[in-house]
């Protein structure tokens, strides 16, 4: 039963992305790499999240999720594997 807590408890801090109503939201990230109101990039371990559009624009920011919106045309995903 402790290990079901524990794996719950981890599985909750993974990597996620939901998009709703023209919004992008990113949970658990490690960083913002890059930002303007064409490019958006979002990292998170050995993976970058590359989100193109016109008004990009961060509308919420927390240290669990950030919100993209604006005119989203592109998502991109690249491994970093070094």
């Amino acid at each position: 039963m402790l290990r079901q807590m524990i794996d719950d408890l981890t599985e909750c801090n993974k990597f996620e992305i939901k998009i709703k109503d023209n919004k992008v939201t990113f949970y658990y990230y490690d960083k913002i790499k890059h930002f303007s109101s064409t490019s958006v990039v979002i990292s998170s371990a050995n993976k970058d999240v590359i989100i193109s559009g016109n008004n990009l624009i961060i509308e919420q920011m927390f240290l669990e999720y950030v919100t993209i919106s604006g005119n989203i045309t592109k998502m991109e995903f690249k491994n970093n594997e070094k």
